[in-house]
C-alpha cells in the first residue's frame, strides 16, 4: 500500500504504523520523496526521515528566530504567532507548528504593503524549508520544492500541471501530469503495488485519472473536500473512508464509491487499572445521565473537555467535587487527558469529537455508552452499551471495572480486538 501525502507528518506516520499493524506492507511517498536523488528514500520509509547516508542533515525543527532574512530584518512575537519585520513594516506572519509554545516554525507567509499574500514558506520537522508556494490573486501560480541543501527539486506549474524535475539544478525531465510524474517514479522504482491511499483533495485530484490502473482510498476529513463529491467531481471507483455518517449516507447514495469508517490502531497497550478516572470530549452541553453517574459515583472523577467555550449548564457541574472542566482545551492537554484517564464515557449527544472513542481504545480505556449517545458501535462493547432506563446497570458495570483488574484487562483486550477487526476491513474490498 502507497500512502501519497504532501508532506511526511506525524499524522501519516500514524497511518503508516496503522497498516503495519494489521499485517500489510506501507510505503509514504511524498513530493519532495519522489524527486530525491535516491530513489531508495522514497518507498520502504524510514520511519524518522533519515537513514544512514543523511545522518548529517538538520534533524530538529527550526526556531523562529532563525529565519534568514536580510541584513537589518527583524523577528518579532505578534501575539500567539510570529512576524518578520523591516523597522516598523511588517513583512511577514510566522506560524508554529503544535505546541505552539515552542516557536518552531511551520508556515511563513510574505505580504506586499497592501497586506496581500505574494509567497507562502513551508518549513518540516527536519527544519528547513521544503515548498514554497507563489502566490497571485489568492491563486496558487507555482510550487517549488527543496531539498535540505536548498536545492530545487522540483518545480510544479499548479494551473496547466506541469511539472518538471531537478537534478543538482538542471532540468532532469518533465511531465505534463502528476499521473505522468507519478507513473513515471513507480515504473523506475520496480513498484508493482497498485493501492493508493490520499488524505487531501487536491491529491486526489491529481491521482484520480489513474484510478482504473490503481486502487485509490480516500480520506474524506472536512466540508469542503465533501462539496467536491455533491458537485460531481467525485463519482465511481473510490473507497472513502469518512467518521461522518451523513457524509457516508449520501455518497453512498450518489456516487459508486464505497464508504467505511476510519481507524487509527497504535497497538500499545497499557495498563491503567486503578486509576479510576473517566474522561468525556464533547462540543455541546448534552451529557446523557451526567449528574446521576457523578453523585453515585463519587471515588471516580470525571474530566470534561470541550474545544470551545462552555454553557452554564456543563460549568455548573463544578460543584462536585470530583469534576474536572476543560473548556477550549489545546491539543496537548487533549493528550494528556487521554493518557491520564482509564475510562471514556461517549455520553454526549451530536458529533463525536476529536474521534474520541477510537483515541481512547488506542489509549487502553474501557468505554461505556447509552444506546442513544454511542457513536462508534463498531469498536464498543455490546455490554458495555447501555438503554437511559438500565443507568443502574452502567454504573454497577463501571464499578466492576474500577474495582476488578481482571475486568478491566478483558475488557481492554475485547476493545483491541474490536479495533482490529474494523481496521483489517477499512481496505476489504
Amino acid at each position: 500500500m502507497i500512502i501519497l501525502a504532501k508532506e511526511y507528518t506525524d499524522f501519516i506516520k500514524r497511518i503508516k504504523n496503522t497498516i503495519n499493524n494489521t499485517g500489510k506492507s506501507c510505503s509514504v511517498c511524498t513530493l519532495l520523496a519522489m524527486t530525491n536523488h535516491n530513489i531508495n528514500d522514497v518507498f520502504g520509509f524510514y520511519d524518522c526521515y533519515i537513514d544512514e547516508n543523511r545522518k548529517g542533515e538538520q534533524t530538529k525543527e527550526l526556531y523562529y528566530a532563525f529565519i534568514e532574512l536580510p541584513k537589518w530584518w527583524a523577528v518579532r512575537a505578534d501575539g500567539v504567532d510570529g512576524a518578520v519585520y523591516d523597522n516598523n513594516i511588517k513583512k511577514a506572519s510566522i506560524y508554529f507548528n503544535e505546541p505552539i509554545e515552542k516557536r518552531n516554525v511551520k508556515l511563513v507567509e510574505w505580504h506586499d504593503e497592501e497586506n496581500r499574500v505574494y509567497r507562502k514558506d513551508y518549513y518540516n520537522k527536519m527544519g528547513y524549508k521544503y515548498c514554497t508556494e507563489n502566490v497571485r490573486n489568492n491563486k496558487i501560480i507555482l510550487r517549488e520544492f527543496f531539498d535540505s541543501e536548498g536545492n530545487l527539486v522540483l518545480l510544479e506549474q499548479v494551473m496547466s500541471q506541469i511539472y518538471t524535475v531537478f537534478e543538482k539544478n538542471d532540468i532532469k525531465k518533465v511531465c505534463t501530469s502528476f499521473a505522468e510524474l507519478f507513473t513515471d517514479i513507480m515504473i523506475k522504482a520496480e513498484i508493482s503495488d497498485k493501492n493508493i491511499v490520499v488524505f487531501d483533495v487536491e491529491e486526489l485530484e491529481k491521482i484520480y485519472g489513474l484510478r482504473e490502473k490503481y486502487s485509490v482510498t480516500f480520506f474524506l476529513n472536512d466540508d469542503k473536500q465533501y462539496e467536491k463529491f455533491q458537485k460531481g467531481e467525485f463519482v465511481d471507483k473510490l473507497r472513502i473512508l469518512c467518521n461522518d455518517k451523513n457524509k457516508r449516507d449520501w455518497i453512498a447514495k450518489h456516487t459508486n464509491c464505497v464508504c467505511k469508517s476510519f481507524y487509527l490502531y497504535d497497538k500499545r497497550k497499557k495498563n491503567k487499572f486503578g486509576i479510576k478516572k473517566a474522561l468525556i470530549f464533547t462540543d455541546s452541553d448534552q451529557l446523557e445521565m451526567i449528574d446521576t453517574l457523578i453523585t453515585e459515583i463519587p471515588d471516580l472523577d470525571f474530566y470534561v473537555a470541550a474545544w470551545t467555550l462552555m454553557s452554564d449548564k456543563l460549568l455548573q457541574l463544578e460543584k462536585y467535587e470530583n469534576v474536572y472542566l476543560y473548556p477550549v482545551v489545546s491539543e496537548e492537554k487533549i493528550k494528556e487527558l487521554f493518557d491520564l484517564c482509564d475510562i471514556y464515557l461517549d455520553i454526549n449527544y451530536y458529533n463525536e469529537v476529536y474521534s474520541s472513542t477510537n483515541v481512547a481504545v488506542n489509549n487502553s480505556m474501557v468505554i461505556f455508552a447509552f444506546e442513544n449517545t454511542v457513536h462508534r458501535r463498531d469498536i464498543c462493547l455490546k455490554n458495555n452499551i447501555f438503554e437511559i432506563t438500565d443507568c443502574d446497570r452502567m454504573i454497577g458495570r463501571i464499578k466492576e471495572t474500577m474495582y476488578e483488574e481482571s475486568i478491566y484487562r478483558e475488557l481492554i483486550e475485547e476493545q483491541y480486538k474490536k479495533l482490529y477487526t474494523a481496521v483489517t476491513e477499512m481496505f476489504e474490498e
